[in-house]
């Protein structure tokens, strides 16, 4: 395949997966959804979506009578109870988002693919909801795990009967419980469950296509065949010639394209060629830091021991400014990296650097509080590094989720510290031979 040809299919799967990106080419997988949206002229419920349904009109049907004691064999009333109308409308709209809209696919749950993960829904609406269902029963806080349920699905009781106001201490309570991680409360940028056509949540999906979450490496869920477009792009472009490493992670935590930047006071490394600016960098010096934009290394309201911050400062330098990075770029998270090959040696210099230092997270990524800004607090206790992690291995495999993989003997590996010229292009342009055998 020539040159041209490559960059052609991988700009025209580019432009297709883009699509899907925004929200409007793909339902969840799995036998509960269509396996893309159409419209559906005669629903009984749900008709805010009748243009780009997920769900088909005969699913509604059981949403349409009340008293709803079930959908499918899933029973909302196994306290032998019927819900309040009030209740059961909120119930409806959650059933209606999460079967039929197709903005749900944006926030796919890349363990589950059929589920959902940490969509933002409204404090408004969950407040409502709370107001709605405080006084009728449930035997569950946890609706997907703490039910008994027989092999075909159906579920009973295994906790007392209480009132909802029992088991959900409030509106943010109840959304980010009863679904497990399906929800998150927010009070702006957020998913509207009751409206009129049109959709108002495919603008805020197009929002925060271009907009990622705060903290160092995350961002919301894409579509993998995104990627995989994106990949051929990368091997088009180094193709026609272009410098390894032009292209930089999407979102606002990098620049779209590496370039110079004569005036970094940090991660000066990447001074030639980078993907963060030289403003990003201020914020890593002078020592002591405590936070990242609004990320706090230091939960534990201590100062991290400038060997400990050397590495940190190291890791954040080649995340942010490295146009190295997106060629491990995350496809279910594409403004973070995944399994970056990372050298033994650093990994281990590391965990002697920081083990006598304090922390009160394993994995930085989901193991803290997280306020609808971004602040990060503990919600377990501060502790040495090494009591959370065994060894370099360990950190360097643990503490940002699955950012980075331990090479031994140092071979085909990632260096942190590194000096002009990049001395990473090599195992670089070992990825793209590889990936393109």
């Amino acid at each position: 395949m020539n040159t041209v040809t490559v960059l052609v299919v991988a700009i025209s799967l580019f432009m297709i997966a883009n699509a899907a990106h925004k929200g409007h080419g793909k339902c969840l997988p799995g036998d509960k959804h269509k396996e893309s949206p159409s419209a559906e002229k005669s629903m009984a419920a749900c008709k805010s979506y009748k243009d780009a349904s997920c769900c088909t009109s005969d699913f509604t049907k059981q949403l349409a009578t009340s008293p709803i004691k079930k959908v499918g064999k899933f029973s909302w009333t196994p306290c032998n109870n019927t819900l309040s109308p009030k209740c059961e409308a909120f119930m409806v709209m959650v059933e209606c988002f999460y079967r039929c809209s197709h903005n749900t696919y944006f926030w796919k749950n890349p363990d589950y693919p059929s589920a959902i993960m940490k969509a933002p829904v409204c404090a408004s609406f969950c407040n409502g909801w709370f107001d709605a269902c405080k006084d009728d029963l449930t035997c569950a806080k946890n609706w997907i795990a703490d039910f008994n349920k027989t092999e075909t699905g159906v579920n009973t009781c295994k906790k007392p009967c209480k009132n909802f106001s029992d088991y959900f201490t409030n509106g943010k309570d109840l959304c980010e419980s009863m679904w497990g991680t399906s929800f998150v409360y927010k009070e702006t940028d957020c998913l509207q469950m009751n409206f009129t056509s049109p959709n108002p949540n495919d603008d805020l999906v197009k929002r925060l296509s271009e907009k990622p979450e705060s903290g160092a490496l995350t961002m919301h869920a894409s579509v993998k065949f995104l990627i995989h477009a994106f990949s051929l792009l990368l091997i088009a472009n180094a193709a026609i010639g272009h410098e390894i490493g032009q292209r930089c992670l999407p979102g606002n935590n990098h620049k779209k394209y590496a370039s110079a930047e004569e005036n970094l006071v940090a991660c000066k490394a990447y001074k030639n060629n980078s993907c963060c600016t030289s403003d990003f960098t201020r914020q890593l010096v002078p020592s002591p830091i405590k936070s990242i934009y609004n990320f706090s290394w230091t939960p534990c309201n201590n100062t991290l021991s400038a060997r400990c911050e050397k590495f940190l400062v190291l890791i954040e330098c080649f995340y942010r400014c490295s146009p190295d990075a997106i060629y491990w770029e995350n496809p279910d998270f594409p403004s973070a990296i995944k399994k970056a090959p990372i050298c033994a040696s650093f990994c281990d210099e590391w965990y002697d650097a920081c083990r006598y230092d304090l922390t009160c997270g394993r994995n930085w990524l989901t193991d803290f509080n997280f306020s609808a800004d971004g602040v990060n607090t503990c919600k377990q206790p501060c502790r040495n590094f090494s009591d959370y992690f065994t060894d370099g291995k360990d950190l360097c495999e643990g503490k940002w989720g699955q950012t980075f993989v331990y090479k031994e003997n140092d071979v085909d590996c990632l260096k942190m510290n590194i000096t002009s010229p990049n001395q990473n292009e090599e195992v670089v342009k070992k990825r793209l031979s590889d990936k393109d055998a």
